[in-house]
Parts: C-alpha cells; sequence; structure tokens
C-alpha cells in the first residue's frame, strides 16, 4: 500500500472509533423507539421536541398520573436519557391537570416549557425553567409562573362570533332571495374572526401567514362550488358533490405546487439552474 495512503486511512479508522459510541444505543429497528421515559402513566399525549444543539433533544408531554402533568426528558445524541436526569423524565411542576407542553430554549444549556393548565376559568398558562442538569432553576416556583390568568374562554369567543355571522347568513336566505344568499354564501365567516384574535394571539406575521393561506383556499372553494353548479342538474346531489369535492382538492394541490415552485424559484441562488 502507498505509505501516502497510511496516515488517512488512519485517520479515518480513528473518526470511525470515536464517532460510532455516539450512536450506539439508538435502536437499528424501525419497530423500536428510544425510551424516553420509565415512569408508569396511563397515557402520553402531545410531545413537543427541542434540539439541544449538542445532536441530542428535549422532550416534552403531558403524562396521565391521576391528572395530566407535564414532563421533561433529556436524550443525548447516543440515544440515552442524559446524566442527572429522572428516568421517567422531570415533572415540570405541581398544579392541576396540565396540556399541550411548548418548548423553548433558555440559552443557558436549559430550557423553558410552557403548558396550559386548568383553572375555574379554564386555561390559564403557565411557564416553567428546567437546567441542563435535569432540575428546576433556582427561584422558580414549584408550580411554575402564572403567565396569562386572562378570564373566559378565548375558543368560545371566537366560536360564538363564527356562529352569530353564519346564522345571520342563513337566516337571511329566506328574505334576500337566492341571488343574493348566494353572494352571501362566499361570506369569509372564518376569514373575518380568525385574523382579529390571530393579530392579539400571535402577532402580524402569524396572522399574514393565515390569510395567505386562506386566499389560496378561495380558489379550490370557488371551484368545488362551481363544479357543484355545473353537475348538480345532471348528475344529482350525491354524485355532484363527489365531484365538486374531487375538483376541489385537486385544485387545492394544484394551488399547493404552484406556491411551492414559487417560493423555490424565490429562494433558489442566482445562477442556477432548476432540474
Amino acid at each position: 500500500m502507498p505509505r501516502s495512503r497510511v496516515p488517512l486511512l488512519a485517520a479515518l479508522a480513528l473518526c470511525a472509533t470515536l464517532a460510532a459510541p455516539s450512536f450506539a444505543a439508538w435502536p437499528r429497528d424501525p419497530a423500536t423507539n428510544v425510551l424516553v421515559s420509565s415512569l408508569s402513566q396511563s397515557g402520553s399525549y402531545s410531545p413537543d421536541v427541542l434540539t439541544d444543539g449538542e445532536g441530542g433533544a428535549f422532550v416534552a408531554w403531558q403524562g396521565l398520573v391521576g391528572s395530566y402533568k407535564t414532563f421533561v426528558q433529556h436524550v443525548t445524541a447516543g440515544g440515552g436519557v442524559a446524566a442527572g436526569w429522572p428516568a421517567g423524565g422531570l415533572q415540570a411542576a405541581t398544579g392541576s391537570t396540565q396540556q399541550f407542553p411548548r418548548l423553548a430554549s433558555d440559552g443557558a444549556g436549559g430550557v423553558f416549557v410552557a403548558w396550559r393548565e386548568d383553572s375555574p376559568d379554564f386555561g390559564n398558562i403557565y411557564l416553567q425553567r428546567v437546567t441542563g442538569s435535569g432540575a428546576i432553576a433556582a427561584g422558580w416556583p414549584a408550580a411554575g409562573v402564572a403567565v396569562c390568568t386572562a378570564t373566559g374562554v378565548q375558543d368560545v369567543v371566537r366560536i360564538v362570533a363564527a356562529g352569530a355571522l353564519a346564522a345571520a347568513v342563513m337566516l337571511g336566505a329566506s328574505v334576500l332571495g337566492p341571488r343574493l344568499s348566494g353572494i352571501l354564501i362566499a361570506f369569509p365567516i372564518t376569514g373575518s374572526v380568525l385574523p382579529a384574535f390571530t393579530r392579539a394571539l400571535y402577532g402580524a406575521d402569524a396572522t399574514a401567514r393565515l390569510i395567505a393561506g386562506f386566499v389560496s383556499g378561495l380558489f379550490a372553494f370557488a371551484v368545488f362550488h362551481f363544479a357543484l353548479a355545473s353537475a348538480l342538474g345532471p348528475l344529482g346531489v350525491a354524485p355532484a358533490y363527489l365531484l365538486a369535492v374531487a375538483a376541489a382538492h385537486g385544485a387545492a394541490r394544484v394551488v399547493v405546487r404552484v406556491r411551492r415552485a414559487v417560493w423555490q424559484r424565490r429562494t433558489r441562488p442566482r445562477g442556477t439552474i432548476a432540474r
């Protein structure tokens, strides 16, 4: 073997030897998963995953142990539970029923975990900080910090608002006649309600994305009603609806592909040629 190749092969062998243990604990069988928690739970739901920046991940979920509690676990790049972390996961807080946990990095090797917790007015938001060593951060209360305790249920407000608009359109149909009622069918009930709530809860960027998706969906909406109006007479109710649904589905797929192509064209570096 040429002498010049010996150092290269030795370096590659050393890299393989050093890298192998980092993945040794990960299962090779697709039907076998990494055990995140050994705690006996009646059910585990709503997982959220956040990278730890070192090839591993933090995982949060709601576990049913009498009532739902929020748990956090740290899995290393090697596929095992990080040193210092409980095998069953760390319970993020005491308190009543906790649901829908979400993770965010604290910038210091740990994580923030937020969740919705049941209360007399249903649905307060709490936050807890967990260190990289698997403990509640010093100074943070065991029950977590109450981030939002506003009264009322915002989901119900949205439902009532949308329902009121829909009822107004339906009740007015008998008075306004078929032509004007047909125009009112296209009234954006959800499009009128959701942007206001989205703006208040998630900001302008999320609202813009919501409206963009809504506008894209209007094409399929128009195709559905055009197909239904064209086929209802000759085909009857059931076949016409099936045809309209299929046409709307096809239209939606076309819109998605067009938007994807436009996005890829905008993000493609200059000078490259699309294949």
